[in-house]
């Protein structure tokens, strides 16, 4: 019984399967519209923070530019506008050096400077200032050679502040490349001048990617053919030139009088003359002349008689 029974239980087995997984289509396909929809109500949230926080960084560029401006008419004569104490010394951040923008391509593309004010307690701050960036080449001798040079004014580098999740916040400067670097071995010397015309200045050794040169295709070359020796014009000297003698008839080759004489070749024979082809022509009397003294005679002279080899006319055909 346990031997027939068995092929009926694995039917229900199938069965129950694929009512389950039947019943279950209409469940995922609910599931993805709802996961879509979700998804798509994301993507509205997103885009309106993005435009919370333009409207906030045109808000904030608003206020400091009124600070400023109330700042600026507070001050007594003689006062900074910032205080001295406000920026000690400035440092270049650990990811100062070589930044590749174009991951498929080998080789960085730019230059990455991390530029942090810091001040009397060695924190970084947010401190207004221009900026200049020089980047020189180091040779394999321990020379120096200009490369490329950046200047941004404190407008410009106020944009570029970042506060990351690990480490301590700064001026984050992407710089491409005007001159591409020949070696990999680069000097990096940052000016910072404050608001109330302090400069500091710092520098540091990095290493950057050269990218790889384009391999060459291979040429063809043909056999080496030598050259042809170089003709130099004669010396121009002061006596008149010398007529040139007219050129020679061509007669023929020069017969050379060691080679052996050869037999002169024989004279073609005379034709002989073709003798003119002449037909003979008879007289012959008409058919209807009844009596032959009244035909009319030749007019052949008497006497003559067809030459040699004459061949007679061919005759007539006769009438019907």
């Amino acid at each position: 019984m346990a031997i027939r029974s068995s092929p009926r239980r694995l039917l229900c087995w199938v069965a129950l399967f694929l009512g389950t997984g039947l019943a279950s289509l209409p469940g995922c396909r609910t599931g993805q519209e709802l996961l879509e929809a979700e998804l798509r109500s994301r993507e509205r949230e997103l885009e309106e923070l993005k435009n919370q926080l333009a409207r906030c960084d045109c808000d904030l560029q608003a206020l400091e530019t009124e600070l400023e401006a109330l700042r600026r008419k507070t001050l007594k004569p003689g006062e900074p506008a910032y205080a001295p104490w406000f920026v000690k010394h400035i440092t270049l951040g650990r990811l100062t050096g070589g930044y590749d923008q174009d991951p498929e391509c080998p080789g960085d593309e730019a230059l990455q400077v991390l530029i942090e004010p810091r001040d009397a307690d060695d924190h970084s701050v947010k401190a207004p200032g221009d900026v200049r960036i020089e980047v020189s080449e180091i040779t394999p001798e321990g020379l120096k050679r200009p490369l490329s040079v950046w200047e941004l004014t404190a407008k410009d580098l106020r944009r570029k502040w970042e506060q990351p999740l690990f480490g301590d916040p700064a001026y984050r400067l992407i710089l491409p490349w005007k001159v591409q670097p020949t070696m990999e071995k680069l000097r990096v010397v940052v000016q910072f001048q404050t608001a109330d015309g302090r400069r500091f200045e710092v520098d540091r050794d990095v290493s950057v990617r050269l990218p790889k040169p384009p391999a060459r295709r291979p040429t063809l070359r043909g056999p080496h053919l030598p050259e042809a020796p170089q003709t130099h014009a004669p010396p121009e000297s002061s006596k008149p030139a010398e007529q040139a003698p007219p050129p020679r008839k061509n007669t023929g080759p020069e017969r050379n009088p060691e080679w052996p004489q050869l037999p002169e070749p024989p004279t073609p024979p005379e034709p002989e003359p073709v003798q003119p082809l002449v037909y003979y022509i008879p007289h012959v009397p008409p058919a209807d002349a009844a009596d032959p003294a009244s035909a009319p005679t030749s007019t052949r002279p008497a006497g003559l008689r067809p030459p040699a080899g004459a061949r007679p006319a061919p005759s007539a055909p006769a009438g019907p």
